[in-house]
């Protein structure tokens, strides 16, 4: 294994989750989506749900000899939600109004952050 070789199984740990048919699959018709709360409830704390389990999953599965270089594991936990990110807004720069790039970047913000105190929760720190 090459310098960064085990840190492939925690990437794709975090790519699993993030591409999971209930993380990819709209939770609601486009009718439901109407208001700012029903885009809240229906489609931004779904994707942010995500973001935590994909963090989450990444982080646990980061060895414990790599796990005490803060860095490093931060890099490894963040990646695959940091990625998508910046994929998403690629993809949808046209389509973005004001909310739509406000919660885009707060969701996966809260949600890398919630992912991220999960794990240090659990190994105690």
């Amino acid at each position: 294994m090459g310098r960064f070789g085990s840190d492939k199984v925690e990437l794709g740990a975090g790519i699993k989750v993030t591409r999971s048919p209930w993380c990819t699959t709209p939770s609601a018709p486009p009718a439901g989506l109407g208001s700012f709360g029903g885009r809240l409830l229906l489609s931004h704390l779904p994707n942010a749900l995500c973001v935590v389990l994909s963090v989450w999953a990444a982080a646990r599965l980061h060895r414990p000899p790599f796990r005490c270089v803060t860095v490093r594991h931060l890099t490894v936990a963040l990646s695959v939600p940091v990625a998508a990110q910046v994929l998403d807004v690629a993809v949808q720069w046209r389509h973005l109004t004001a909310e739509g790039v406000l919660m885009s970047h707060a969701v996966p913000a809260l949600g890398c952050v919630a992912g991220w105190a999960a794990d240090r929760l659990q190994e105690g720190d």
